[in-house]
């Protein structure tokens, strides 16, 4: 599976066919750590075995546990030397001990190196290069002197009894390197060059490789230990930059202030207490839609009084309360088999370009065509981005299954895929791509529906946004209660919060496509943010402390299709405000694809039951323009109960 993308260029779309998520091979798996967890797991294939493998993959860039296997077993049990000139001992099925670090207090935890995946294309200021590998030489030192380790922390010298000492030499001349080069492009962006930034790009993914191949659990502790300091980023600084202030609090979410808020429309985001409040953006979507759309009225003109909010009643207690008040139709009329198609032989996501209503206030940036199924559109005054194919292709795997369409009525189209094992997936697309239905159906002939969208007609209305005929949201749980941190929850919380049902009654079932265009319905389902997943620069790459947290929202996943293999999940990925609209969104499209690949990739969370869209920075956490890692993020939501019946699912 690939990853293909579309990007506004200019007045066109260039299509990009970019690598495989995690290209990785045998010198990769010659990481010590990988190499451990790899001897670990083969002598002892306990399930915590296997998890701390899966992780040391995922961090190393494989895209699934098999090929990281058979990298590996290429590679071990022969342990990597320390340096050029020592030979490595033999292998044993013990973890060997990390190279050592001139500290007296003990080795940081093992190394939280990167999952790489695919960086959206964006102006010069935002791209990323690519880091180098702990094996590639760092670039030269500036003319500039290297700032020395203090006499107290500096490297002992080499010694052929103390390999270790040279592995240390090593890190301190690339480190030191890495640093210079960091230090030049700020030195140049403070002198108004632009190209600096390409300079710190480069240099921050070199300081990462560097310090977690050397077993540091951040950048910040490896600095210090080695003597050595970042500058600080000039305030115009124009990439997503990690942000070098503190970490935020790593209290439950329900501990922190305004926590115990009920969730109204003057809720704000609950957020650390090193964030300023007037920081604090609101905690719902729709009302961050709200406050962005008043924000862009001229100021002669009196926006329109907004519709009273309802009064606040207990939310339902189940998905079957939640839709009690609607009817569902009988089981032929929600699955996407019933009706019968013409073959249509062979097509490639080709569908029409969307006729927007005239009530709807949208224009078509750019639109699909035989060889472009993605378009990025403007709804208002928001930019959206709808990536057929990025989809599709997450779940279909060409050298493995077979695929083959159908023409139905009113220019709807019907895609069955059949898996080797036989299930089958098949979904109903309208004329513009957008998913009608879709169907899972297991060899033994259980049906179970994952999308059961019933249009009167879907060439129209189809555009507005259903959440605009519901008054503002208003509850009566705290904002601990609606967003949960799978970081700081156990696996049994996440699953139970995720179960949960929505926060108010569900007026209809809504396609895919409405959920993911309209905040207004997407806050009725609760907010999982998955560890506060934040990313480098202009690609979505994630830290091994946090490869934990999606390990429990994979495990709390499965627990829920054990029960109910109809159920959905959308992914949402985020970026902050720096940068360009479009190239943020693209690459908050590529970081919610990401996390999907990986929960289905290494956790075998089926991908027909997750559903991702990327938000760009359209809903931040922290109102700032600024670079905010609390924004760049990924969230989770249980969309099951607004896009199918669940009371008599399959």
């Amino acid at each position: 599976m690939r990853f293909r993308n579309w990007l506004l260029t200019g007045t066109s779309l260039t299509f990009l066919a970019l690598a495989p998520l995690g290209v990785a091979n045998a010198q990769d798996a010659a990481d010590p750590a990988l190499v451990a967890a790899y001897q670990t797991f083969q002598a002892d294939q306990s399930e915590a075995n296997k998890q701390a493998l899966t992780e040391a993959c995922i961090t190393a860039g494989f895209a699934n546990l098999d090929e990281c296997i058979v990298a590996l077993s290429a590679v071990a049990p022969v342990d990597q030397p320390s340096s050029s000139e020592e030979a490595a001992p033999p292998a044993s099925s013990e973890e060997p001990a990390p190279p050592e670090v001139p500290s007296s207090e003990e080795v940081a935890p093992p190394a939280e190196s990167s999952v790489e995946a695919p960086p959206a294309e964006a102006s010069s200021s935002e791209a990323a290069p690519v880091a180098p590998s702990s094996e590639e030489a760092a670039p030269a030192p500036s003319s500039e002197e290297a700032v020395p380790p203090s006499s107290e922390e500096a490297a002992p010298p080499a010694s052929s009894e103390e390999p270790a000492v040279d592995a240390n030499a090593d890190v301190l001349a690339q480190l030191t390197a890495a640093v210079n080069l960091y230090n030049e492009g700020v030195a140049d962006l403070d002198a108004g060059d632009a190209n600096g930034q390409v300079k710190i790009d480069q240099a921050q993914g070199q300081i990462d490789t560097i310090c977690t191949g050397a077993g540091f659990a951040d950048t910040a502790s490896c600095l210090a230990q080695f003597g050595l300091a970042l500058n600080p980023l000039p305030p115009a600084a124009s990439s997503e930059q990690p942000v070098a202030s503190e970490e935020p609090s790593e209290q439950p979410i329900s501990e922190l202030p305004n926590a115990d808020e009920p969730v109204d429309e003057n809720a704000v985001e609950v957020l650390p207490p090193e964030i300023a409040p007037e920081e604090a953006a609101p905690i719902l979507d729709s009302a961050k839609d709200e406050e962005n759309a008043v924000s862009e009225e001229p100021s002669d003109q009196v926006s329109e009084e907004p519709a009273p909010p309802e009064d606040a009643v207990p939310p339902p207690a189940d998905d079957q309360g939640a839709q009690q008040d609607i009817q569902p139709p009988p089981p032929e009329d929600q699955s996407a088999l019933t009706e019968e198609g013409q073959a249509k032989g062979e097509f490639d996501l080709e569908f029409a370009a969307p006729l927007a209503p005239e009530t709807a206030d949208v224009e078509i940036i750019e639109t699909p065509s035989a060889t472009n199924p993605t378009f990025i559109f403007k709804i208002g005054i928001y930019i959206y981005i709808s990536n057929v194919r990025q989809e599709r292709d997450r779940y279909y795997d060409p050298d493995a299954d077979e695929i083959y369409y159908e023409d139905l009525s009113n220019g709807r189209v019907r895609e069955t895929i059949i898996r080797p094992n036989g299930v089958k997936i098949v979904t109903i697309y309208n004329r513009y791509g957008e998913v009608l239905k879709r169907t899972k159906i297991y060899p033994d002939n259980r049906e179970f529906y994952l999308a059961t969208y019933q249009p009167a007609d879907d060439s129209d209305g189809f555009w507005l946004d259903p959440g605009d005929e519901l008054p503002p949201l208003r509850l009566t749980i705290s904002a601990g209660d609606y967003i949960l941190d799978a970081d700081v929850a156990d696996e049994d919380e996440v699953e139970f919060f995720l179960d949960q049902p929505p926060v108010e009654k569900v007026r209809r079932i809504y396609s895919i496509d409405e959920v993911k265009r309209s905040a207004r319905i997407r806050d009725t389902v609760r907010r999982l943010e998955v560890g506060g997943l934040t990313f480098d620069t202009g690609k979505a790459t994630i830290s091994r402390d946090q490869v934990g947290a999606l390990s429990k929202v994979a495990k709390a996943m499965l627990a829920l299709l054990d029960r109910n293999p109809g159920e959905v999940f959308l992914v949402e990925g985020h970026t902050d405000a720096v940068g360009k609209d479009v190239p943020n969104l693209v690459l908050s499209d590529e970081r919610a694809a990401t996390v999907a690949r990986i929960l289905t990739d290494f956790y075998e969370v089926p991908p027909e039951n997750l559903v991702t869209q990327g938000y760009g920075e359209r809903y931040l956490k922290v109102k700032t323009e600024e670079a905010e890692r609390l924004n760049r993020r990924v969230t989770i939501k249980r969309i099951t109960p607004l896009v199918s019946y669940t009371a008599d699912n399959g």
